[in-house]
């Protein structure tokens, strides 16, 4: 979309949300990689017992499925992040941005941080026309 509209600060503005995704986004990958420990010391572990009395179903969820699940879940929130940075700095899917700011409010207190920016700022009216959207109306205009 057109950025013409946008002033020197929110142009600035918007491309700092964009770092500040990316490296939330990076961050979360490298911590979802700490779960590759479990879940390889798991395998490892489990691959010498006897599988025979059935007593590892415990163990295997403790360290293998739950790790994985949560290796899963920050990959795709990572994902997710990068996606949003990459909207964001081509001024594309504001609503998608948005709800990104406000799912990255769970990533204390960076994420925290970050939701609350990427609202404050996709929230102007010189921002929502740069991305394709109309302005809000004022108080005053507001019949």
């Amino acid at each position: 979309m057109s950025s013409t509209s946008l002033s020197a600060r929110d142009r600035g503005q918007l491309e700092l949300l964009a770092v500040g995704h990316y490296l939330l986004g990076g961050l979360l990958t490298a911590g979802g990689g700490l779960a590759l420990i479990p879940i390889v010391t798991g395998l490892w572990l489990h691959a010498g017992t006897d599988t025979a009395h059935g007593s590892t179903a415990l163990f295997d969820i403790y360290f293998v499925l739950y790790p994985l699940l949560a290796l899963l879940l920050l990959w795709a929130l990572a994902a997710w992040l990068f996606l949003a940075g990459v909207n964001i700095s081509r001024h594309t899917r504001p609503t998608f941005c948005r709800i990104t700011g406000f799912a990255s409010l769970l990533c204390v207190p960076l994420g925290t941080v970050l939701g609350v920016l990427t609202v404050v700022v996709l929230d102007r009216p010189s921002v929502r026309t740069a991305f394709g959207k109309a302005p809000r109306p004022t108080a005053e205009e507001v019949p």
